[in-house]
């Protein structure tokens, strides 16, 4: 199967972006770490020239045969802890090189017996019958064994080294890719998102165009709604829409339950020559059943009460009032859209310019087929591109109208839908702002319908069923 990979990057260039901002932080922590042993190498090798230089001073002293406080016992204890100390620097660096270590200890101890050859005493007896000369001939062998382990440390710190260097160099190119492919991954979301922000807007303007129209054809809303899905990325949903809306490609049952057995599970599939023809007869009617009323109101009488609450307000600021309304019901809850309209209008007086002596806001009602808009408009300031995106579902946070995001949920808790724009005239100069809210009228041909059972299942031909289809409509 053929992937694009452009497309496959686009379309996860979000989890991408967020996996090398990860990344980032994850490397930053180890070129951190690098640099830290990189010091600490540094140091430790600095701190081993500085022991050995103590005990080369012991030892000078000892050649020159003075009393010298190179020679003290606590002079030369320090020298051997401070080997000691390096030792604890290089375990703490963790390095995985044991060469260094063993290299670090057997210097700590040659220096440890050093030192008991240096400050020995004739009196003691060690070097009894020896002349001096034999015993600074054995020093001198001893010390020079000490500074050829000394240099073997060095070179082996030096080698871990240029390994620490060559890795943080190498997680440093890599840091450099991850920080130049995270803005790309960033800048695809960001125009992702922004196709689909547009392609969703186009697709509602030509939506609200096609309802306030007064003849609206199946075929082009079929057709924006497909071209919709397909801009959005939903081929397939696309694709199952235009097959069993659009063309009505026929979905058989696989199995032979009949309606009223179990659940059917509907295929695609074309059916057999030897599938069964089924011949729908039904017997008389069963009694009716009560069904579940949805809850209607007046609408006019709503708005009406409505404006009564806020009437007070609006002709105290000298705002000019124009309704037209008619009389319809709708379905939906009585309190929930007196609530919902308080909140709206609550919001548009609150929203004028203080010295426009111009201030208007209209109401009017108007009734397509089985769908009623009501459009609110008020000439107060626009409404921010932040709270429109919002309302549209296309972002999230704090709202910056609270009365119309209450508004717009109590509307649409009972199926009803409610939009808001900007108004321009054609000069393109903001002249108000409109709400439009979209409900649902009550049919007048609502009926109980009655209830049909399949009554049988028979195997026949399509001449025979053509027969009897005609008998029936003659006794008929």
């Amino acid at each position: 199967m053929k992937v694009n990979l452009g497309k496959w990057i686009q379309g996860r260039s979000k989890i991408l972006a967020t996996v090398g901002l990860f990344s980032l932080v994850a490397i930053s922590a180890g070129l951190q770490n690098f640099s830290t042993k990189n010091s600490k190498i540094l140091a430790l090798q600095e701190g081993l020239q500085t022991c050995f230089t103590r005990v080369h001073n012991s030892y000078t002293a000892r050649l020159i045969g003075s009393g010298s406080e190179y020679l003290a016992d606590s002079f030369v204890k320090n020298s051997e802890e401070c080997f000691g100390e390096a030792i604890r620097v290089y375990e703490n660096l963790e390095i995985t090189n044991g060469t260094v270590l063993e290299d670090l200890n057997a210097l700590s101890t040659d220096v440890s017996w050093f030192h008991q050859k240096l400050i020995a005493k004739p009196v003691e007896g060690l070097f009894d019958g020896n002349p001096e000369n034999v015993i600074l001939s054995n020093l001198g062998s001893r010390f020079e064994k000490l500074e050829i382990k000394r240099e073997q440390v060095n070179d082996s710190l030096a080698s871990a080294k240029a390994t620490i260097q060559s890795q943080k160099a190498t997680l440093g190119t890599f840091f450099y890719l991850v920080a130049a492919l995270v803005p790309i991954f960033i800048g695809l979301d960001y125009f992702r998102q922004k196709g689909q922000e547009d392609i969703l807007e186009k697709g509602e303007s030509e939506a609200k165009k096609l309802l306030a129209s007064e003849k609206v054809s199946a075929s082009i809303v079929q057709e924006l709604i497909i071209k919709t899905l397909t801009g959005l990325g939903l081929k397939s949903m696309a694709r199952l829409y235009d097959v069993s809306v659009v063309r009505g490609k026929r979905l058989v049952p696989e199995s032979k339950e009949d309606e009223a057995g179990s659940p059917i599970v509907l295929s695609g599939k074309k059916p057999t020559k030897d599938a069964f023809k089924i011949e729908k007869s039904w017997s008389e009617d069963e009694p009716q059943k009560p069904a579940f009323k949805r809850p209607s109101l007046e609408l006019e009488e709503t708005v009406s009460n409505v404006i009564d609450i806020v009437s007070s307000k609006i002709f105290t600021q000298g705002i000019k009032l124009d309704i037209q309304t008619e009389q319809v019901e709708i379905y939906g809850d009585k309190e929930a859209l007196e609530q919902a309209l308080y909140n709206l209008l609550s919001n548009a007086i609150e929203n004028y310019n203080f010295d426009d002596p111009n201030k208007y806001l209209s109401v009017s009602v108007r009734k397509l087929g089985s769908t009623v808009l009501m459009d609110l408009f008020d000439s107060g300031r626009e409404f921010t591109k932040g709270f429109l995106r919002q309302a549209k579902g296309l972002a999230t946070g704090m709202a910056e109208h609270t009365e119309l995001a209450i508004a717009q949920s109590l509307i649409e808790e009972f199926t009803g839908k409610i939009s808001f724009e900007n108004v321009a005239n054609e000069d393109g100069h903001h002249v108000g702002r409109k709400a439009q809210i979209i409900l649902e009228a009550v049919s007048s041909n609502e009926k109980f319908l009655p209830k049909r059972r399949l009554a049988r299942i028979e195997k026949t031909t399509k001449k025979e069923l053509l027969k009897k289809l005609k008998n029936v409509q003659k006794d008929a």
